[in-house]
């Protein structure tokens, strides 16, 4: 019987008759059902390929935006550095030039205090000299008029 069906598989793979038709309808249905469902599976798997590759497109996109997003911000964080660095240097001008400023007017309060203490001691020495000249004045002019006197009184 084994060479029987081969014989009979020799005969059928030499002619274009199908098994299928031989072996009847019931055994024809199998093939077509696993075919179906083949088919729908593959289906299913391009349409869940289909999805992936959508979802990674828009994730490519979101990426793209994202890195477009982050090389704008890490370029607005390089001005801001540069800013802040520029700042920074000006303020540190500003407080050197403020510290000499301050220097300038203590040493400028301390030479006016200096030139009032000089100018105070000078008109103290100024008034103790008047008064000496006016102490001497009134003796010279207290001589003068005893000597005047004298002078009336000889002749």
């Amino acid at each position: 019987m084994y060479v029987g069906c081969m014989h009979h598989f020799q005969y059928l793979r030499r002619s274009s008759v199908s098994l299928l038709a031989i072996i009847g309808f019931s055994l024809s249905r199998w093939p077509m059902e696993s075919n179906l469902r083949l088919l729908e599976e593959n289906e299913k798997l391009s349409n869940e390929y289909k999805l992936a590759q959508l979802k990674l497109d828009r994730k490519a996109e979101a990426l793209l935006i994202i890195s477009q997003e982050l090389a704008s911000c890490q370029d607005e964080r390089d001005n801001l550095q540069r800013k802040c660095a520029e700042l920074a240097l000006k303020c540190r001008e500003q407080r050197r030039l403020l510290k000499a400023q301050k220097i300038r007017e203590q040493q400028a309060e301390q030479t006016s205090r200096k030139d009032q203490a000089d100018i105070l001691q000078t008109l103290n020495r100024v008034n103790d000299e008047n008064r000496a000249l006016s102490a001497e004045i009134e003796h010279l002019n207290a001589e003068l008029a005893e000597a005047h006197g004298d002078a009336k009184a000889s002749i």
